[in-house]
């Protein structure tokens, strides 16, 4: 008797080998190892410590410390047992990617869409704005994503799945901000009298405590405190509350920007019945980058805000059959913009993300590998965006934020964060460590101007690398006036 496939299974074999074959040919162009964030690096950097059993180059440091997504960064450990780290990092990513297409096209099957005009809409959906450019910046992104869509997924069934329950615990390991979304879930289950919902909390608590044991056995923590460090270090509520509020609402809306015509899916997402689980995601959401970071909403052409975009689609897919007349209507014609707007914007993104790659991969590279060639091996350096310089050359490496190197962080949140002095929390880094050079970028010295700040403090700042050129990472050699460090 012949085995009978659906048309949905079929959906997602085709899915998942157009997706391999695009992201196949996009990195034998640019290469398995390169991406469009410098972050990335710091990801494998993270991989390779942890399968060594020892913190490789940061002074200090312990294997998981600056790990955002233990979830992501541990896949990637289990990959890199069996491949080499470039082609796990890549097999990673690419399964994050296909889980997250497969979850749109899942979205609008579960709206009566036909599976044609679903898979069509999964793939274009990918494309829209500066999409593409997040879901392979080599972290965690579109498995943040792909988890939000999913659990989007369990919500819009008849019956919530008891693997949905799952994911949900699983959530925080995944982004510290998706821990919101995990109770707005377990909340909404109780509301509604889910059916299995007593058998699902019970998979949701031992799931989140197996979570919390086995990553505290191999790190040391429960939760990461990446986005801590970070707050540390901007110390956004030295802003008055006014300011902090006008950036936090300019930042969100570059967001949206970034996402074209395709953002007015969050519109038409208040329409349908899922509409206060986007609403009370977004508060919280919103709320805890307008207390913590402001900032971190505008970071890497809107990264963390992009955790959001899933409620947007399901916001097209519930309205695109809508029974209401008027929002089908309104749904369809903005459908018919975000084409055109897609086919006319595809070269300009695509140019973005080819530079990208130049400043990201390949600048940071050559940076890292001038850094390896002509700085003593013993020599200590301070490091912002650190990126390939983690993997290339031996030189003792100190973060100056505090994500790698937590005595940093610390400095931090006595001077920076209690005292708004970042000047002096520079300096007591940079004498404590005994540090000898300085790695900036012209993006991080436009916004925070660390070379000044260290010739306020007393720092002759002597730029090394000028051979280099007009470059986006410099190089400079750092030396207390009146110190005996050499």
């Amino acid at each position: 008797m012949p085995i009978r496939i659906s048309n949905d299974s079929k959906a997602y074999f085709l899915l998942s080998f157009f997706l391999c074959g695009v992201l196949v040919c996009l990195w034998s162009i640019i290469g398995f190892d390169q991406f469009v964030l410098d972050d990335a690096y710091i990801v494998e950097h993270s991989v390779s410590s942890i399968v060594a059993g020892k913190e490789m180059r940061f002074i200090g440091a312990q294997p998981w410390e600056g790990v955002t997504s233990p979830l992501y960064t541990g896949i990637i450990v289990i990959f890199a047992q069996f491949f080499p780290l470039s082609l796990a990092h890549w097999g990673v990513s690419t399964l994050a990617i296909i889980l997250l297409v497969c979850g749109f096209y899942k979205l609008c099957r579960l709206q009566e869409m036909t599976p044609l005009l679903s898979f069509l809409l999964a793939v274009t959906s990918l494309f829209v704005g500066k999409t593409f450019y997040q879901i392979t910046n080599g972290l965690e992104t579109a498995m943040g994503m792909s988890a939000l869509t999913w659990i989007i997924v369990a919500l819009s069934e008849k019956k919530i799945g008891l693997w949905a329950f799952a994911l949900a615990a699983l959530q925080p390991f995944i982004r510290p901000e998706l821990s919101a979304l995990s109770i707005i879930f377990i909340g909404f289950t109780l509301l509604h009298r889910s059916p299995n919902v007593r058998k699902g909390l019970a998979v949701f608590c031992v799931t989140f405590v197996l979570g919390c044991g086995v990553l505290y056995w191999q790190a040391g923590f429960v939760l990461p405190n990446t986005i801590s460090a970070k707050a540390s270090f901007i110390a956004s509520h030295c802003q008055p509350l006014k300011d902090r509020l006008s950036d936090s609402f300019i930042f969100l809306l570059s967001f949206f920007i970034a996402l074209g015509p395709c953002s007015l899916g969050f519109v038409f997402a208040i329409f349908t019945r899922l509409r206060w689980i986007m609403i009370s995601f977004f508060a919280i959401f919103f709320l805890a980058y307008l207390i913590k970071l402001p900032e971190g909403l505008v970071y890497n052409h809107s990264r963390y805000a992009f955790l959001l975009m899933p409620f947007a689609l399901y916001g097209w897919a519930a309205t695109l059959n809508s029974t209401q007349k008027t929002v089908a209507i309104l749904s369809r014609s903005s459908a018919l913009v975000v084409v055109m707007f897609l086919v006319f914007s595809l070269p300009g993104q695509a140019a973005f993300y080819r530079r990208q790659i130049d400043y990201y991969a390949n600048e940071n590279t050559q940076m890292a590998a001038w850094v390896a060639k002509n700085i003593p091996q013993d020599s200590v350096v301070l490091v912002l965006d650190a990126g390939r310089i983690s993997q290339i050359g031996v030189q003792p490496l100190v973060d100056l934020v505090g994500l790698k190197s937590i005595e940093s962080a610390y400095v931090h949140q006595e001077l920076t964060d209690k005292s708004c002095n970042r000047a002096l929390a520079i300096d007591t880094i940079a004498q404590n460590t005994h540090a000898q050079y300085f790695v900036t970028t012209t993006d991080w010295e436009r916004v925070f101007s660390f070379l000044e700040m260290f010739k306020h403090q007393n720092w002759s700042i002597e730029r090394v690398d000028n051979e280099r050129g007009e470059t986006l990472y410099r190089v400079y050699r750092i030396s207390k006036r009146g110190s005996n460090d050499s």
